[in-house]
């Protein structure tokens, strides 16, 4: 079979930027739409729920802070997304088995296309590369569609630009988001109350910066050499009882909810400053989801 495995893996690589990082669970195409607790920690916990409310991106799709409302609707998309490939293929007179990667079945769809396109003449096939992918060679690196690109791309494309991922401002901004986040890690106030964890770590016989910092550590001794196994239950060990006692530090100065706070800063500028990118992405779903809806609405097709 000349180039469909290989220019499939493509892409599913170009569908990475497309969700941005999105994680689909599996499923079917039936949709369906210190020790003692202190006050100070009791505080604390209020203090971080209600920064985490006040968060504006939070309300942004694909910026959940928790992920499953963002993950349904993806998974509706993602098997949209593959419904209107089908249709696009066979309105230009090709098989196409949808093949949603969230959807499991004994024997995948995958298969079925890779078979069709098998069978088909050397000119026939190269025609149904162009119908699916833009592209008459899948394999000739030097001229792959882009997928950033505003035309192009075959059916694949075309479903693409006609059904936005619920993460594609995510992934527009991604370099940006990566920015954020490391800011949150290196604003003062962070870095004052991991110092006060640390000193809170280190008077209960351990000594570690600040919390990424007890995996790390077990991680580069690993990574160092092979460990005996004296050494292996001394790391688990320490490991183990470090992550036992980071909670109660962390409670005690206050750590999550000073985090919680300074995310919220970081995350209002973002908006602040992306706030046109973030609009329009929730303008393109709701625009889109009547389509969405109808193709949700028909059918599996197994022509």
């Amino acid at each position: 079979m000349t180039g469909h495995r290989a220019y499939k893996w493509r892409v599913v690589l170009a569908l990475l930027a497309y969700i941005g990082g999105a994680c689909g669970t599996a499923g079917d195409e039936r949709v369906a739409a210190d020790s003692a607790p202190s006050q100070a920690a009791a505080d604390t916990a209020g203090s971080l729920a209600s920064a985490r409310d006040e968060s504006p991106l939070a309300a942004y799709p694909g910026f959940a802070r928790k992920r499953g409302p963002d993950s349904a609707h993806y998974q509706r998309r993602e098997i949209a997304l593959h419904r209107y490939i089908a249709h696009c293929m066979q309105q230009a007179g090709f098989q196409y088995t949808p093949t949603p990667s969230l959807v499991k079945t004994p024997t995948p769809p995958q298969d079925e296309n890779q078979q069709y396109a098998a069978s088909l003449s050397p000119e026939r096939r190269t025609r149904y590369n162009l119908t699916l992918y833009g592209v008459p060679d899948p394999n000739d690196e030097e001229n792959l569609w882009d997928p950033d690109s505003p035309t192009g791309g075959g059916c694949w494309g075309e479903a693409m630009r006609a059904i936005p991922s619920v993460y594609a401002a995510k992934s527009k901004l991604m370099t940006q988001y990566h920015a954020m986040e490391r800011s949150i890690a290196g604003d003062p106030r962070v870095q004052a109350a991991e110092r006060l964890w640390s000193e809170c770590m280190r008077s209960r016989g351990f000594s570690y910066a600040r919390p990424q910092s007890i995996p790390a550590r077990r991680d580069s001794a690993a990574l160092r050499g092979p460990l005996t196994p004296e050494l292996r239950l001394e790391l688990e060990r320490e490991y183990r009882q470090a992550q036992e006692m980071a909670p109660t530090c962390a409670a005690a100065v206050g750590l999550d909810s000073v985090k919680a706070a300074v995310r919220v800063d970081k995350e209002t500028e973002f908006v602040r400053t992306h706030k046109q990118v973030l609009d329009r992405h929730v303008e393109r779903l709701r625009q889109q989801q009547p389509l969405v809806d109808s193709l949700l609405a028909q059918p599996p097709q197994r022509d």
